[in-house]
């Protein structure tokens, strides 16, 4: 069993990160140290800015497969720095073969937007539960209703343009309550997704939530050895991580929306 470890995010945009023998040194605009971070409690390190990291603590960081990601103070992905691809050429192999098979496709995708209907579902129903003097709960409730009725569809649907028709449903039910679930609405408010962009700072943060865990889904899927640009719902395209959009799916509402 993997044991799961810590992600390191450098928010200030002055600071940098170097090499103290098996630790991680944060240091500031002056080069005063802020503070140190042992590498074997990490497995992966976010920078926000553009003075980024030492080569020997690069080089670390790669023999230890701690992977590395580069965005800009805003948020906007830049470059993600890894080790050697892991698995075998008979693992890729066996991907693009089963990728060939168009029922195993549909068996994949609709377990990725089964698990994220659930998920959504999961979310409302913790909402109702922990939160219920705060929220519209017959809203909820009619939402989490008709989200259980799309979870029924799911099975017997067989083609991916009828399977993508009923996770856009699932979705508009979802974030048609999405607001309800906001308890501090007086400083954030949803009025309905929007992407490129974000029109909100609600949607601002749910566009930057999506964009570090697709992130992190891609570059898990490397280490394993997969390829994550062939996927089985979502439409490949070149620069596309297909197979990380379709695995992400499930993860969005526990992950990031919460």
């Amino acid at each position: 069993m993997k044991k799961l470890k810590n992600t390191l995010y450098l928010t200030d945009s002055d600071s940098w990160l170097t090499l103290s023998g098996e630790t991680i040194v944060i240091r500031g605009k002056d080069d005063e140290i802020i503070g140190r971070v042992p590498l074997l409690n990490l497995d992966e390190v976010v920078s926000f800015g553009y003075r980024g990291i030492s080569p020997a603590l690069m080089d670390a960081c790669m023999k230890r497969r701690i992977m590395v990601s580069f965005l800009s103070p805003t948020g906007k992905f830049l470059a993600r720095l890894q080790g050697g691809v892991q698995g075998n050429v008979f693992l890729r192999e066996r991907q693009y073969l089963n990728l060939q098979d168009n029922n195993f496709r549909m068996h994949i995708a609709r377990n990725c937007i089964l698990a994220k209907i659930y998920n959504s579902r999961s979310v409302i129903e913790r909402i109702r539960r922990d939160h219920n003097l705060s929220i519209d709960n017959s809203k909820l409730t009619d939402a989490s209703e008709k989200l259980k009725g799309c979870i029924r569809k799911i099975n017997a649907i067989n083609e991916p343009d009828t399977l993508r028709a009923v996770e856009s449903e699932a979705a508009r039910v979802y974030y048609s309550v999405f607001n309800n679930m906001i308890l501090n609405r007086e400083e954030f408010e949803f009025h309905g997704r929007s992407r490129r962009p974000p029109m909100d700072s609600v949607n601002a943060m749910l566009s930057f939530a999506y964009s570090l865990l697709a992130g992190l889904v891609t570059g898990r899927l490397e280490s394993a050895g997969l390829d994550p640009y062939i996927g089985c719902l979502h439409v490949e395209r070149s620069g596309r991580p297909a197979l990380s959009l379709d695995l992400m799916e499930e993860l969005r509402p526990v992950l990031a929306d919460r």
